[in-house]
This record gives structure tokens, C-alpha cells and sequence, in this order.
């Protein structure tokens, strides 16, 4: 094998091997990276969802009593 019998071939070889083993490791930093993104996307989207569903429960909640107060049936 050339990179046993040559050093220039031999450093070159550890070379190509070391940048490879770094572009691995930052695809794998990159894609946790963006997977953490998007999971703090959707939590996010999510705790906003609860807080307008709360919203409207406590809206829904304020109409039912208005109309019990009122004397009308709500179910």
C-alpha cells in the first residue's frame, strides 16, 4: 500500500482521514442541533395552543354562567 511505503502518501492518508472523522462529527453536531431547534419549535407551538385553549375554556366558562345567570339553559 502507498501510504505504508511513502510518509507523504502516510500523511496524506491521516489527513483525509482526520478531516472526514471532523465532517462526521460536525454533520452529527448540525443535525442535533437542528433537531433540538425543531423540537423547541413545536413545544413552543404547543405551549402556545394550551394558552389559547385555556383562553377560550375561561371564555367559554364566563358565557355559560352569563347565561345561567340569565335563566337559560346551556345543556
Amino acid at each position: 500500500m502507498l501510504a505504508q511505503q511513502d510518509p507523504i502518501f502516510a500523511e496524506a492518508a491521516k489527513t483525509i482521514y482526520r478531516v472526514t472523522a471532523d465532517e462526521r462529527v460536525r454533520n452529527h453536531c448540525n443535525a442535533r442541533e437542528m433537531g433540538e431547534r425543531t423540537y423547541n419549535t413545536l413545544v413552543n407551538q404547543l405551549d402556545e395552543k394550551d394558552n389559547q385553549l385555556n383562553e377560550k375554556d375561561k371564555q367559554l366558562e364566563y358565557y355559560k354562567k352569563l347565561l345561567k345567570d340569565h335563566g337559560i339553559a346551556t345543556e
